[in-house]
């Protein structure tokens, strides 16, 4: 009975987080279900809202498979949430970081660097924060940790 609040907790904390900001930008908070709000090279405008349905249907599954009793490898949802989480923040730090260097290259070669803090104000006022790493972080981790949870029947 304890596995399965565990896990229940879990998917409750990933579906919860899904709906909670994630994305700070000059233009407000954003969810995972809302569009890029800049076009970003090589990153379909997209990509935020497929990683959250993927992570949502992760959760769903989770619930399913613990109302079923089918838990035996239900880690491995834990897992992959933590790691679609990952890819998606190193991914977007990534991107950012690159689109700052060519900003500062095109500025710098434009007007002699004399607005390259401009560039420097705007790409820092975007930012990867919100409740919902958090959440989905710490539901992730309820379900991996639910792994170890020892049942009668299993």
């Amino acid at each position: 009975m304890l596995k399965k609040i565990i896990l229940f907790i879990g998917a409750g904390l990933i579906s919860v987080g899904c709906f909670l900001p994630v994305l700070s930008t000059p233009g407000g908070k954003l969810i995972l279900f809302d569009k890029i709000p800049v076009q970003v090279p090589d990153v379909p405008e997209n990509a935020m809202i497929f990683t959250g349905v993927f992570i949502l249907i992760l959760a769903i599954s989770t619930f399913a498979f613990t109302l079923l009793n089918k838990t035996k490898f239900i880690w491995i949802n834990g897992i992959l949430t933590g790691v679609a989480l990952c890819a998606f923040y190193i991914g977007f730090h990534i991107k950012l970081k690159e689109m700052k260097e060519k900003a500062d290259e095109q500025i710098g070669n434009l007007f002699g660097n004399m607005f390259k803090g401009v560039a420097d104000s705007l790409f820092a006022t975007i930012e990867l924060t919100g409740l919902g790493w958090y959440f989905i972080s710490a539901g992730a981790f309820f379900i991996i940790i639910a792994a170890f949870v020892k049942t009668n029947n299993q």
